[in-house]
């Protein structure tokens, strides 16, 4: 019982002896006070004040042996008013404000009245490289494109030019072409052509297509033809030329590419044999709708465009400008659900959202 006795008083021995350890350090906390008080008319005379002081004697007031110290013993934490004007020694040229220090004093000038010195606005100068300002017509993807002065003109006949172009670069009989059938029948609607027992014009509304149109009736020829439409009302004969050979050259790569991709994007549904005794028999853009044309447009880019011989005497910025043009145009008509996003480097012209 008595070393139960010895344990249980233990702690009352340790709490009793932190009690009078915490009283001592108060009492001296109290002496150190009492002391820096007696001595506060001997702490210039001192080398050895510590920093607290200092910064005491820099917020109160400058060291100064023959002014009146009273004011160092403040109570530390009150604030400066703004009104006081007791040791601000340094005065702004511009605005005449006053500070306690120089620093203070010179960010002020270099915050404050930068642009009275230099020119430039009162602010932190950073390095940061320009953006280059937005330009519509510059985007192949806006509505300004073909505005241009250099492009803007219009309407013109949809079947100009036709007959040269298929002539010179495909060299093939221009009535025989399967385009020559569909612009045949926009130039009697937009009355350039009077109408003819040879052409059969769809019972479609072009200005009002349904989505079962686009989706189910309408083939990458006829959607062609319809964007040629499109660009002959707003743009002159020398633009619609570039656009007209455009198509055809995206004609070539369609029916060169086109069954390929649609066998990688539908090999669940019909086999590659099936595919492929189609493509022996029919091209591609007769037969199929424009859901697949964007994806043919790397290949056009990159196979094409690089040859001069085939490209129909388009430059390659040219053909990107325009495939960029074509498949936003299409996304936006919803004749596909192909986005494209065009990269800086090769291949130019790479994914679909």
């Amino acid at each position: 019982s008595a070393g139960l006795r010895h344990e249980r008083g233990m702690p009352n021995l340790r709490y009793q002896a932190g009690i009078s350890e915490m009283d001592h350090k108060y009492d001296d906390s109290k002496d150190k006070i009492s002391l820096k008080e007696e001595a506060k008319d001997d702490i210039y005379d001192s080398k050895s004040y510590s920093r607290v002081d200092y910064k005491d004697m820099h917020m109160y007031g400058s060291i100064d042996h023959g002014t009146d110290h009273s004011r160092i013993s403040r109570k530390k934490g009150k604030r400066r008013s703004k009104k006081d004007q007791e040791g601000r020694n340094f005065r702004c040229d511009h605005c005449e404000k006053t500070y306690l220090s120089y620093p203070a004093l010179y960010t002020h000038k270099k915050l404050k009245h930068l642009e009275k010195q230099s020119g430039e606005p009162g602010q932190i100068r950073r390095f940061v490289r320009p953006s280059k300002p937005y330009d519509p017509q510059k985007n192949p993807t806006s509505d300004e494109f073909f505005l241009t002065p250099d492009k803007a003109g219009g309407p013109i006949d949809p079947l100009t030019f036709f007959s040269s172009v298929v002539k010179e670069d495909l060299e093939m009989e221009p009535k025989h072409f399967r385009l020559y059938s569909f612009l045949k029948v926009f130039s009697i609607l937009d009355g350039f052509a009077s109408e003819d027992t040879e052409t059969l014009i769809p019972k479609r509304d072009y200005d009002n297509l349904t989505l079962h149109d686009k989706e189910k009736c309408m083939s990458c020829d006829e959607v062609f033809c319809l964007y040629l439409r499109e660009v002959s009302r707003m743009v002159n004969p020398l633009t619609y030329k570039a656009v007209l050979k455009f198509v055809l050259l995206y004609r070539e790569c369609i029916n060169e590419f086109g069954w390929n991709k649609q066998a990688q994007d539908e090999l669940g549904e019909r086999t590659v044999e099936e595919l492929r005794k189609r493509a022996n028999f029919h091209e591609y853009s007769i037969c199929n709708n424009a859901e697949h044309l964007p994806e043919v447009s790397n290949e056009l880019v990159v196979e094409l465009a690089e040859n001069r011989r085939r490209s129909f005497g388009l430059t390659r910025d040219e053909i990107i400008d325009l495939t960029r043009n074509f498949c936003h145009w299409l996304f936006v008509n919803q004749f596909t659900t192909r986005k494209l996003r065009v990269d800086d480097e090769p291949p130019y012209i790479n994914s679909f959202n």
